[in-house]
């Protein structure tokens, strides 16, 4: 699953495994990865956290919420906790939304900021970090990769992709996938699970009325339905607001299988005082 990672963030998944058994977790949790972010990347740590604060005095304070226990052997398979799994979901959203071919430590430190309620994430705005502000630094710091603007152009970049297939056993259906490599990422209700394989999204869901269901996100899709219709192409609904305040457009391929296009509008810039 960990295929568009790059080489520093893949050793930070690595760091992570062996700080989980440091402390003696049974899990790899949001904490854990942090510290990978620490002993990895030093420059991102230093850019974004408050000057004066030290990997050391980051530890110290996870270890004032989990003290470390009898050390677990690394030869132990340990499991991401879904905390951790909704992370390296939202670094792969990240990176797509930056246009970035590849998954870095930015990206992971973008998604501790959006699992907002794991200790990893309220340890670092407890120092500072925003969101916004870290993404912004990112985008202008670190512009899409060679190419990236010819694929964002292209017809096919449609944004991060979601799979949503109907299953007739949900247990079963998570079971497969999970042996091809995807992982949970949460469970919607008893009836519905979303899985990554670090690059898309994968929905099983027994109440799905269709078989299949394709999803592009985006966080604004306004662009790419225009440029789709320049092209011909027609939609069965077009762009509209939900009642949960996405855009939502939706078409159907030659085969009947419906395609759908969501986002949230990205807001306006404010207007200069004049």
């Amino acid at each position: 699953m960990f295929e568009r990672y790059s080489e520093k963030a893949r050793r930070t998944i690595f760091f992570a495994r062996f700080e989980a058994s440091a402390f003696g977790s049974p899990f790899i949790e949001s904490e854990h990865i942090l510290l990978g972010l620490l002993r990895e990347d030093r420059t991102l740590s230093m850019r974004f956290i408050t000057p004066g604060t030290s990997s050391e005095a980051l530890r110290k304070e996870i270890e004032r919420h989990h003290p470390p226990r009898e050390s677990i052997p690394t030869s132990v398979d340990l499991p991401l906790s879904n905390e951790c799994k909704h992370i390296l979901a939202y670094a792969a959203e990240e990176s797509e939304r930056l246009a970035h071919q590849v998954i870095g430590t930015e990206h992971l430190l973008l998604g501790i900021l959006r699992e907002q309620s794991c200790l990893a994430s309220e340890l670092l705005q407890q120092h500072g970090l925003k969101i916004d502000e870290v993404r912004k630094e990112i985008a202008e710091r670190e512009p899409p990769g060679p190419g990236s603007q010819a694929l964002r152009a292209s017809a096919s970049t449609l944004g991060f992709f979601q799979l949503a297939l109907r299953v007739a056993n949900l247990e079963a259906s998570i079971d497969f996938y999970t042996k091809l490599g995807f992982t949970m990422v949460r469970e919607l209700a008893s009836r519905s699970a979303v899985l990554t394989n670090g690059s898309c999204n994968l929905r099983l869901d027994q109440n799905l009325e269709a078989d299949l269901l394709l999803s592009f996100l985006s966080p604004d899709i306004t662009p790419i339905i225009s440029r789709l219709q320049s092209t011909g192409v027609e939609f069965e609904q077009l762009a509209h607001i939900t009642a949960d305040g996405q855009t939502k457009a939706v078409m159907r391929d030659p085969d009947g299988y419906i395609i759908s296009f969501s986002g949230r509008p990205r807001p306006a810039p404010p207007t200069p005082p004049k």
